[in-house]
């Protein structure tokens, strides 16, 4: 039977890494172009658009009727014009790049937001792949076992 110590310097499977990789990937992309609305299906009418902040940092929200929100980043915002889209329908297909308020319609893409996410998750997925190996064994203060070279 192997020790416990050695099962803890095992390295992780591949195939786990991989899946967890991919699972931090897809929630954290996912989210990410949420905020363009891209992902989600619309449907409702656009009471306030507005900053929301309950940690601090601020975020823009649209609120839709039946008390539905949703966040989304500054590009969404820019290109309905808080001003003049309050009080109109907005719909939208899910995965459709493309938002109808009222008359009008507004042409979704991925913002810088998700592009500074995207690589962020990228560069810790790459970190997280990397074969990492367990040093040789110290004493529990961190120095070499007394009478030993370590």
């Amino acid at each position: 039977m192997t020790a416990p110590s050695d099962m803890a310097t095992r390295a992780v499977p591949p195939a786990v890494r991989w899946a967890m990789v991919g699972l931090v990937l897809g929630l954290g992309l996912w989210g990410a172009l949420s905020w363009s609305l891209i992902p989600q299906a619309v449907d409702g009418r656009l009471d306030h658009i507005g900053y929301h902040s309950d940690t601090g940092y601020r975020f823009w929200v649209l609120e839709l009727d039946g008390d539905r929100s949703l966040v989304v980043d500054r590009q969404v915002v820019n290109a309905l014009g808080p001003a003049k889209m309050e009080g109109r329908t907005v719909t939208k297909d899910r995965w459709s790049t493309t938002l109808h308020v009222g008359d009008r319609t507004v042409p979704l893409r991925p913002s810088r937001a998700f592009w500074q996410v995207l690589v962020s998750l990228v560069a810790l997925c790459f970190l997280g792949l990397r074969p990492w190996r367990a040093r040789p064994s110290t004493g529990t203060d961190g120095l070499p076992p007394v009478g030993g070279s370590g």
